[in-house]
């Protein structure tokens, strides 16, 4: 269950709904730490994830990162840019963290922008960098309908964790999980 948890911290989530009825709508998974080490394969290790994912055939044999660090990697991702172009290299300062971050002005041109224009409404929930924290948590980044991202230091507090909602004052939910969405999801996205 410990190791289930480890990887569910540092999930982060995206929903993508579409404005017209003709787009698709999809979600992006992004995931920390599946690893040998930590056993993410083993029989015991996220379970739930197995059962609505593997077990309905969608398995993913041959998969690539760009750096195997949880921040630079979500960066990279979500700008379609190597860490080395976004200069955006580490989890904290001075080469990563969420003030390096907004310095670089990483969330003016990226996915949630760009599927935006596009005419879809973006959600974003979850790990999303680990700088991100109680005292910069506004403004949040842009291009999110709904953004509601864990808050440092309780990122890594699986059954006590505290949310920001839109850039909006933290909000702690005692007994809940880091791993399972706690907020109002969806509101926003109608």
């Amino acid at each position: 269950m410990k190791r289930f948890l480890n990887v569910m911290l540092c999930l982060g989530i995206m929903t993508v709904s579409a404005s017209v009825a003709r787009r698709p709508n999809f979600i992006v998974i992004l995931v920390d730490d599946l690893d040998e080490t930590q056993d993410s394969r083993g029989e015991l290790a996220m379970p739930a994830t197995k059962r609505l994912l593997r077990d309905r055939g969608v398995t993913f044999t041959n998969h690539f990162v760009t750096t195997p660090i949880c921040c630079p990697s979500r960066v990279s991702l979500l700008r379609g840019q190597l860490g080395h172009n976004t200069n955006f290299t580490d989890v904290l300062g001075p080469h990563g963290g969420y003030a390096k971050f907004r310095a670089l002005d990483l969330d003016r041109e990226w996915l949630p922008t760009w599927l935006q224009k596009a005419g879809y409404k973006t959600l974003y929930t979850g790990k999303f960098i680990v700088d991100y924290t109680i005292r910069n948590y506004d403004p949040p980044p842009s291009g999110w309908t709904v953004f509601d991202a864990l808050v440092h230091p309780f990122i890594f507090e699986y059954y006590s964790p505290a949310f920001s909602l839109n850039g909006g004052q933290p909000r702690m939910y005692p007994g809940g999980w880091s791993g399972r969405w706690v907020g109002p999801i969806g509101k926003g996205m109608e």
